[in-house]
């Protein structure tokens, strides 16, 4: 795979940023922190963003992104080319699962970037495009049989990794599925291997950590985020699952290397 990067790099958008661009190269764009809008011609639906939405856009690709004025998007871009365009490309979106794991990826990719060094830049592209096509592959060999109530798990389960600070009842999705709760529930443990209280909280403290670590947010704020409107349950529940309060982790999280790589670039 032969590839040549144009431009990249991370910002902050300003409260009041507007994009509507028509692009003439591809354009991977990854929400880190942040909230917004994002629209691309030609598809059936709105994307409300958040942390961890990746965009692969196509040349051609019109497009139309808004940020909320009081939590203003984070965002990592880079614009390539193909030399020789792959057989298999990434599909237009999708939300990272491990956004920690990925964001350091980008952040190496941007770094080399910025220091010249384009053909390794260009490298930890094609790493990062390989595990879009792979997370891409597994969600779709995932795909549930038309089976409702394994539809219905499968599509809770995407809506609260995408968002985890909505309320969830699992009785009332239970009951758009014709089933008592207790089945839905053995069903979704059997799916998930979780309980659906343990997903959610699991699903809400990876996006606390997140975070924690990667933003200067304050902990009401995160609280919020994550679906939490009292900070003392969230505080007692984070320190319950990782042995630290929100703080302690945040401190912790500044002495490792990739913290400070994302602090030297804030």
């Amino acid at each position: 795979m032969d590839i040549k990067i144009n431009s990249a790099g991370k910002v902050r958008c300003a409260p009041d940023w507007h994009w509507e661009p028509r692009l003439i190269d591809y354009d991977l764009w990854v929400v880190l922190d942040g909230a917004g809008d994002f629209y691309v011609e030609g598809e059936s639906r709105n994307y409300r963003l958040g942390p961890g939405d990746c965009f692969l856009l196509r040349p051609g690709d019109k497009c139309l992104g808004d940020t909320d004025t009081d939590s203003p998007l984070l965002v990592v871009y880079a614009h390539f080319e193909f030399g020789n365009k792959p057989e298999i490309i990434p599909a237009l979106h999708r939300k990272i699962g491990n956004l920690p794991l990925f964001s350091g990826l980008l952040e190496r990719l941007v770094l080399r970037y910025m220091d010249g060094k384009n053909l390794e830049a260009a490298d930890w592209l094609k790493v990062i495009l390989h595990e879009m096509n792979a997370q891409d592959a597994l969600v779709e060999k995932s795909k549930p049989e038309q089976d409702p109530i394994r539809c219905a798990i499968e599509n809770l389960k995407a809506e609260i990794l995408e968002y985890p600070e909505k309320k969830y009842s699992i009785k009332e999705i239970s009951a758009q599925t014709f089933c008592c709760r207790d089945h839905f529930s053995r069903i979704f443990k059997e799916i998930s291997g979780l309980s659906f209280r343990d997903f959610l909280m699991s699903v809400r403290m990876e996006r606390a950590k997140y975070l924690l670590s990667a933003t200067e947010s304050r902990v009401g704020r995160i609280a919020s985020l994550c679906g939490y409107r009292d900070i003392y349950l969230f505080s007692r529940q984070f320190k319950l699952k990782t042995g630290f309060s929100p703080l302690g982790f945040r401190r912790r999280s500044k002495d490792s290397v990739f913290s400070s790589a994302l602090n030297r670039h804030h």
